[in-house]
């Protein structure tokens, strides 16, 4: 079974609203729909190591994105996952918290490939067209657990 692993980016600070990272596809058949930065994982590559090299083939990064992700390298940590199966792939996704900080959500971060447009969008004004894998993210993409990751996991040491 293939494995996959994307990255979902956030923003948090206490009493507002948490903002994830979101890309604008199109699938073959005409479709747009939004979903998460990430691929396929290659043979003898670790998880997050494979999420980190696609963000890196898909888009590119601003420097604070860059710097975040690389130090989970240095340090070898890995950031709070989850884990779903679909028919035909094991599929992972590590929730990495980006400082928020004044202008971030205006941030521009390029695109390579397989993205139309990137976009920070507020928990409450998810786009209905999500990839029909939301499914297995939506109940995570609330305050309350994005409070609860940020509460059991020092995400502060990678600002």
């Amino acid at each position: 079974m293939k494995q996959k692993a994307k990255l979902l980016f956030f923003t948090y600070q206490e009493k507002e609203s948490p903002y994830v990272l979101l890309g604008r596809r199109i699938s073959k058949e005409g479709e747009e729909y939004w979903w998460i930065p990430g691929g396929g994982v290659e043979a003898g590559e670790e998880l997050f190591q494979a999420a980190a090299r696609e963000l890196t083939e898909e888009l590119i990064p601003t420097k604070h994105i860059s710097d975040t992700v690389n130090k989970y390298q240095e340090v070898a940590i890995t950031p709070p996952s989850i884990q779903y199966t679909t028919g035909n792939s094991e599929n992972y996704i590590f929730f990495i918290q980006i400082n928020n900080y004044k202008g971030i959500l205006e941030d521009k971060i390029g695109i390579v490939d397989e993205f139309e447009e990137l976009k920070w969008f507020n928990l409450n004004d998810i786009p209905q067209t999500m990839s029909r894998e939301f499914i297995h993210l939506k109940d995570y993409l609330t305050k309350e657990k994005i409070e609860a990751f940020t509460q059991n996991f020092d995400y502060k040491r990678f600002f």
